[in-house]
């Protein structure tokens, strides 16, 4: 209770422009009926609920322009629109899990704090695969310059790899395909495919080297 306790005393101190966010968007709270209520009316198909549940929503973008401003980041509109729609979406995902201990706006901003970190440690990832890629372009260059016997060194390393790490190689290094491309062929996150190139490639340095 006393974590409850002190999410509230966080989301009083946002709630001026929360309730400006609401009323722009026509958004007002029940008092009719409780947060927990109101949670099962919508996920029973009450369209009414549904109505009120999204006019409460429309206060998300205000709780993350708060955080973003009290963290001193300012990120930019459309970084901050991004995470409107991801909490959105995993609101909606969860909501079968809302238990009403917590008021609605407290469960949502939570949600908010959770989605700008996450948010920060897909920077942090795609900054370190950045340098990666520039550390890695010369065992490229290595591996499109190899003789036929070296060649088939390489190929024995790859074999060596798990198959997700040796596709990702073979498409990266042989086919000169984006991580992109890789991901859509491969029906997987382009981050997921990034993470295997690399790891298969230190794995077959190693190899290499034997």
């Amino acid at each position: 209770m006393a974590y409850v306790h002190s999410q509230r005393l966080v989301f009083d101190r946002y709630r001026l422009p929360l309730r400006h966010a609401a009323c722009c968007s026509g958004g007002m709270r029940s008092t009719q009926v409780s947060d927990y209520d109101l949670v099962q009316a919508v996920l029973i198909g009450d369209a009414a609920s549904l109505d009120q549940l999204i006019e409460r929503l429309a206060r998300v973008p205000a709780m993350l322009a708060c955080l973003d401003a009290r963290s001193g980041r300012r990120r930019p509109p459309e970084e901050l629109a991004d995470a409107t729609q991801n909490v959105l979406c995993d609101v909606w995902r969860k909501l079968k899990e809302y238990s009403g201990q917590a008021s609605l706006e407290t469960w949502v901003y939570n949600f908010c704090i959770l989605e700008l970190k996450s948010s920060d440690r897909r920077k942090e990832r795609g900054a370190r695969f950045t340098k990666l890629d520039a550390k890695d372009e010369p065992l490229q260059e290595e591996l499109a310059g190899l003789s036929a016997l070296e060649f088939e060194h390489v190929h024995l390393a790859l074999e060596r790899l798990p198959a997700a790490q040796a596709a990702v190689i073979r498409l990266k290094c042989f086919e000169g395909r984006t991580f992109e491309d890789i991901a859509v062929r491969l029906g997987i996150p382009a981050n997921t495919a990034k993470t295997h190139y690399y790891r298969g490639l230190r794995e077959m340095r190693e190899t290499l080297k034997d």
